[in-house]
């Protein structure tokens, strides 16, 4: 099943280098992985700042349209 990850790069709560090292053990496990980074969002707006790009992402699932991993440009 493919994961969309948004993330706020100003969050202090989820760390981003938390969540890349997840997206990073998700790729080697055979997860498609999409990370979506959003310079300056924080905690608090990361929802309302990735809303549209979450419901493209999901709207392209049930459609039919494959997710296109982003695992090869993750360290």
């Amino acid at each position: 099943m493919p994961l969309l990850i948004t993330l706020g790069e100003a969050d202090t709560v989820v760390h981003p280098d938390i969540t890349a090292g997840f997206a990073c053990r998700a790729c080697r496990a055979g997860t498609s992985v999409a990370l979506r980074l959003y310079p300056g969002v924080d905690h608090t707006n990361i929802g309302y700042d990735s809303a549209d790009d979450v419901a493209a992402w999901i709207a392209d699932r049930f459609a039919g349209r494959p997710a296109q991993s982003e695992c090869n440009r993750l360290p």
